[in-house]
């Protein structure tokens, strides 16, 4: 859909092609975007969607699985899955 309203380019055939030495196709906005904006974003909504899963299929609660290990009889994992969770962040 968005092609058919984009704007036919005269010279598109005529124009050299980009030099791979030095037009690189990713820079460090599009990274930037990608993994800090668009990469934050779905891991929130990830977040959301396990945690309503969990809720409304088996009836356990966010507050019965968040940061509680120690409930669920797991000795010394509780700092793993908080460092993996406090980091899925940055």
């Amino acid at each position: 859909m968005a092609l058919m309203y984009e704007e036919a380019e005269e010279d598109l055939l005529t124009r050299p092609p980009r030099r791979p030495g030095q037009d690189s196709l990713v820079n460090l906005r599009l990274l930037l975007q990608g993994y800090l904006f668009i990469g934050v974003i779905e891991s929130i909504f990830a977040h959301l969607m396990y945690f309503s899963y969990m809720q409304w299929e088996w009836g356990v609660s966010t507050s019965q699985l968040l940061l509680a290990f120690d409930n669920w009889g797991v000795d010394g994992v509780c700092s793993f899955f908080l460092f993996l969770f406090l980091f899925n962040f940055l």
